[in-house]
């Protein structure tokens, strides 16, 4: 499987963002002028171990064993390199590799004990090997709560201490389940894991408000930008009827969503326009609620949605053709009370009649289920239609139920209140106010025709408090509104109110205010470089607030960053660079203004590729950094929730030019006793070989670069010599060299052969393969085997993957 440069430049580029987000080229803070000769192997292996994996999707078996071991020769070449250790633990993660794993993450520890995420993922990898749960729960929290565990960050110790704690949920012990929970929470009040657990179970096991309310607010600090979170403290203060606080973080969920580029669930608007009308804000409600209506008739893509003004709510597609797709039926009911209570009767006629032939396709394609019949009812009457056309359906509905069914009786009220049987009426449903909201509200009613005011307050104060969020609490604070009676909501809802009244406006809208809370900045040594020097670049990533935030992807701030690079070769711009994808998580926390560096490597990929084919051109390199990358609605990166961007521009690569003097002090290079120094004079004598024109004039020259490497080759060290064969990728320089290839073909190093494996066997049937695979070096026979099977597999499916690989590189 031969790898030509170009083959390596477009699977580079295909695979950029399904591969360079696990295997980024990084690199460590060396000066140029200190790397040495392992440090440019371990680099030189690492960029082929990502080009091994790309081409195919999914990702190939074959393909991952082969990065896993260039990844592992890599490490064993050059031990100083975090990355390197990081990428070899990500590949043995990928082979299933737990022995791997284990050796790569001590490796990575050894040089980066301050990466929480390594810690924690070396746990895991630990706790793997015990048998037992009582063995992994002894050992997470020998961790979390021993004395040596302050060795570990109170961070780390958190999410150790969550692990054991849902170990021991598992095995019912409830109460030390409850102890680690909380004593997750007290070392770390980010750990938003534990956080959402501790909410759901005080959900599930129904708990007042106010402990409810404590929990979202400690999850809302684990994560401010949450907007799921911003949803349910939305819901909860609709709940106690804080209607106006309510719509504020409705309305700061919606931004969220919007910066997300995400759009507001059918479910949340519907609480929204509920809190907008509870708040007397009808025509807003009625606007938000059309747009819901309009989300079902013509649906806007998401794209389109997410940059509009509002983020408005998301609706099933209609297939052009189908039957309409009415909105949920609570949506038009609803819309049909706001309505009515407006006095809009020109637009109740065709919103009740709407409703109406629903419930009849409801009602005949539910024979036998009372629920559509009684809401049948309720709709005749709640429109004011006369008794005559209720009775049919309340005659129908009759049967159906037990003749002590508190709906039924409720129904049987309203229609005595709709033939102004006031005393019948009120005989009907009192006995069921106190626990039915629609008998309760119907009983106002009589009492407004009765003029009994007090009784009609106290009964509105009832109905306030015990269904706020509902129907029935709505209508009764519309109509406590309309008679100018202050309706005061429980305690323990003001109490609630009181926790988030209390929350900084620019930290429940931190999604509007991203420079408030994380700094994204790049910082390079130098500006300019030598041809094989790296080109190194520093993201650093810092907390600018005054409260401490989670890192990772499902956390406060985003580790994701794009390095768009940009490069021109002698003032001509070079295109379709693929970027560059970083994951920035080497830490669980980032406290009130820390700062996280992570070095990463700018010449790897099409870019590192580039440079590497072009030593006599002048190179001008600049990079757009973007941290949450998201697609905009052109198709462009541009910064999600909490992103931002950062750029480095004006970076030089100094051009070599093949003169007489340069050549000869390249082919006397080639011969250095300095690693460093004859490798690179290696890789670029081969490159200027490919760009020598054929002719009289240029031969003497291509035959003594030819002469000079075979010659140089045979005496170098077996790195040296798998480090020129890697270089060793046009079908040009093949001829050129086969005394070279016919040397290396024979080597019996085996870092040598993995690369001839790699760079120059195409043919499943080839000798050198055959003899690798009845190697008994540890790491050759796997490396051919795995090179055979890529070989063997058909050519078409190769091209059919190549394909989807570019596809997927859009997304």
């Amino acid at each position: 499987m031969t790898v030509h440069f170009e083959s390596i430049r477009k699977a580079f580029v295909l695979s950029a963002v399904l591969q360079l987000a696990v295997f980024s080229i990084c690199w460590g803070q060396s000066a140029p002028t200190d790397i040495t000769g392992s440090q440019m192997m371990g680099h030189r292996l690492t960029e082929l171990a990502q080009a091994a994996l790309s081409g195919r999707t999914p990702t190939h078996p074959a393909q991952i064993e082969q990065a896993h071991i260039l990844l592992k020769r890599a490490t064993s070449i050059d031990g100083s390199n975090p990355e390197t250790w990081r990428l070899y633990a990500e590949a043995a993660r990928m082979a299933g590799n737990q022995a791997e794993l284990l050796r790569a993450l001590g490796g990575y520890l050894k040089l980066r004990p301050s990466d929480d995420v390594a810690q924690y993922e070396m746990i895991q990898a630990l706790l793997a090997r015990q048998q037992t749960a009582e063995k992994r729960i002894v050992l997470l929290t020998k961790i979390a709560e021993s004395k040596a565990a302050k060795q570990f960050t109170r961070a780390l110790r958190s999410q150790v201490a969550m692990d054991a704690a849902l170990y021991q949920l598992q095995r019912g012990e409830n109460s030390e389940y409850a102890r680690l929970l909380s004593f997750a929470l007290a070392l770390d009040a980010t750990n938003k894991r534990a956080a959402a657990q501790a909410y759901t179970e005080l959900v599930n096991r129904r708990a007042p408000a106010n402990e409810i309310a404590a929990a979202l607010f400690t999850l809302f600090n684990a994560d401010p930008t949450d907007a799921n979170t911003h949803a349910l403290i939305a819901e909860l203060l609709l709940a106690g009827g804080l209607y106006e606080s309510a719509v504020s973080w409705f309305e700061s969920h919606s931004v969220h969503q919007r910066v997300a580029g995400q759009v507001v669930g059918i479910e949340v608007a519907i609480g929204w326009v509920k809190a907008l009308w509870g708040s007397g804000r009808v025509d807003e409600a009625l606007q938000l609620i059309q747009q819901i209506s309009q989300a079902y008739d013509a649906p806007a893509s998401t794209e389109e949605t997410a940059e509009s003004d509002h983020a408005e709510p998301a609706a099933p597609k209609r297939v052009p053709g189908a039957p309409e797709v009415w909105p949920p039926l609570d949506v038009q009911v609803l819309r049909l009370a706001i309505l009515i209570s407006t006095g809009d009767q020109a637009a109740v006629e065709p919103a009740c009649e709407k409703l109406t032939q629903q419930q009849v396709k409801l009602i005949t394609s539910s024979p036998g289920d009372p629920v559509p019949v009684a809401n049948m009812v309720w709709l005749q009457l709640l429109c004011g239609r006369k008794a005559e056309q209720a009775k049919p359906w309340l005659d129908k509905l009759t049967p159906m139920l037990e003749q002590g069914d508190p709906r039924l009786a409720a129904l049987r009220g309203w229609m005595a209140l709709s033939e102004g049987k006031l005393e019948l009426a009120e005989k009907l449903l009192k006995p069921l106010a106190q626990e039915n909201a629609r008998a309760a509200y119907g009983l106002t009613k009589i009492y407004d025709q009765l003029n009994r005011p007090q009784e009609q307050k106290t009964l509105l104060q009832h109905i306030f408090k015990t269904d706020a969020a509902d129907l029935f609490g709505l209508m009764a604070a519309g109509e406590a509104r309309r008679l100018s009676i202050e309706l005061t909501p429980p305690e323990e809802a003001r109490d609630v109110g009181s926790l988030f009244a209390n929350v900084p406006e620019n930290l429940r809208n931190a999604a509007l205010h991203a420079n408030e809370f994380v700094l994204l900045q790049t910082r390079t040594p130098r500006r300019e470089f030598n041809y094989a020097e790296p080109i190194s670049l520093t993201l650093r990533l810092r907390n600018v607030s005054r409260v401490p935030l989670g890192l990772g992807q499902e956390q406060a701030i985003p580790t994701r960053v794009a390095v768009l690079p940009s490069l021109t070769l002698n003032g001509q711009a070079v295109p379709q660079l693929s970027p560059i994808v970083v994951d920035l998580h080497r830490a669980l926390r980032l406290d009130a203004g820390r700062t996280l560096e992570v070095p990463v490597r700018l010449d790897s990929g099409a870019l590192g590729m580039a440079l590497d084919a072009t030593p006599g051109a002048l190179a001008k390199i600049s990079a757009m950094v973007i941290l949450n990358p998201r697609l905009g609605p052109n198709g462009l990166l541009v910064p999600g929730k909490l992103g931002g961007t950062s750029s480095v521009r004006g970076l030089l690569r100094r051009n070599w030019q093949p003169t007489e003097d340069n050549l000869d002090n390249a082919l006397a290079q080639a011969g250095s006793s300095e690693p460093a120094i004859a490798m690179r004079a290696g890789a670029m004598l081969l490159h200027i070989y490919t760009t020598l024109p054929d002719g009289d004039e240029t031969a003497a020259q291509k035959q003594r670069i030819a002469n000079t490497l075979d010659t140089a080759f045979r005496r170098m060290p077996a790195m040296q010599r798998a480090w020129v064969l890697s270089y060793l990728n046009p079908p040009a320089l093949r001829e050129a060299m086969k005394n070279l290839l016919d040397t290396a073909a024979r080597d019996r190093d085996e870092l040598v052969q993995l690369i001839y494996l790699l760079t120059q066997v195409e043919e499943p049937d080839s000798p050198v393969l055959n003899a690798a695979l009845r190697s008994s070096m540890p790491q050759l026979k796997p490396f051919a085997q795995a090179t055979r099977t890529l070989l063997q597999l058909p050519p078409s499916e190769q091209a059919a993957s190549s394909q989807d690989n570019g596809e997927q590189s859009m997304k």
